[in-house]
């Protein structure tokens, strides 16, 4: 019994590789149309992919830069303060400081501490960033196009269903 075979796209044929009252089997390539134009596009999406992922490895590395720097800066200054801490306060039990000096000395390792646990949590929270979780969809967007073009690609060489005998070619 005959099958006809259509195509899901169109374009120009660039090789019929079957012959009239040759064996086929499922699978075996009936028709090549030209994948040029597809070809193309799929170089465009994998290019703008390429592109969003370097965006995105950019702005994770940049962002976590400025975040690590921040949070070894604040824990110098903290570890200076707590260090000036106690000796102010050797001091003071010694007779040879005030309570204001320690006071203030105290004050000022305590917010020391507060911008360090701050500059802690924003390092460990950085992929939660705006940027970057805007970047990640783009991404994803990007390798959707990809994967579509790539599915397309694969219409462009029309395969036969079933194992068959080519009993004829009708192209129009």
């Amino acid at each position: 019994f005959p099958v006809t075979i259509t195509s899901d796209v169109s374009g120009k044929i660039l090789e019929i590789p079957v012959k009239k009252g040759q064996k086929v089997s499922a699978g075996d390539i009936l028709v090549k149309l030209d994948e040029s134009e597809i070809n193309y596009q799929l170089q465009q999406a994998e290019i703008k992919l390429g592109i969003e992922k370097d965006v995105l490895e950019q702005l994770t590395k940049n962002d976590k830069l400025d975040l690590e720097i921040a949070f070894y800066n604040t824990e110098i200054q903290y570890n200076e303060a707590r260090n000036s801490y106690n000796q102010i306060k050797e001091l003071y039990e010694a007779g040879a400081a005030s309570r204001n000096d320690l006071n203030l000395s105290k004050n000022r390792m305590d917010q020391l501490y507060n911008t360090y646990v701050l500059a802690k949590k924003n390092l460990e929270s950085a992929e939660n960033a705006s940027q970057i979780t805007i970047q990640k969809k783009q991404l994803e967007l990007s390798q959707l196009s990809v994967n579509k073009l790539l599915q397309e690609k694969n219409k462009y060489a029309i395969k036969s269903p079933t194992d068959a005998i080519v009993t004829g070619k009708q192209i129009g």
